[in-house]
């Protein structure tokens, strides 16, 4: 989701996370996930850091640094299964993620939903 999701147009200094961040109907199913709400959680507070550290409205705040931090701290910005926060590549590959450079693929497991990278075809 975007970081702009966190950040009230009208109100100045204010963050907000779960349910009620800004979504369209489509994407709203996907907030309720427990995951997800933790990750919202996790990107409202580093941004909450950052812009209090910098002097700078959160939304002066580089999206970039936001994920650097997640990152320094082992947090996921992609659900990503392959690798697992201090694993070798985990940071590398969640940059990737980011850029587009690879994508994931959900799976269905049980009543587990799991997303993996789906690696480019070779053709």
């Amino acid at each position: 989701m975007p970081l702009g999701v966190l950040i009230p147009v009208k109100v100045q200094d204010l963050l907000v996370a779960d349910k009620a961040v800004s979504s369209s109907w489509e994407m709203n199913g996907g907030t309720r996930l427990q995951p997800v709400v933790m990750g919202l959680g996790q990107a409202a507070g580093a941004l909450a850091a950052l812009a209090v550290q910098t002097g700078k409205h959160p939304h002066e705040v580089p999206v970039a640094d936001v994920q650097q931090l997640l990152l320094d701290h082992g947090c996921y910005l992609l659900p990503f299964l392959d690798l697992k926060p201090g694993e070798a590549g985990f940071r590398e590959l969640q940059e990737a993620g980011v850029r587009g450079e690879v994508k994931g693929i959900g799976r269905s497991v049980n009543w587990s939903n799991e997303t993996w990278v789906k690696l480019p075809d070779n053709e």
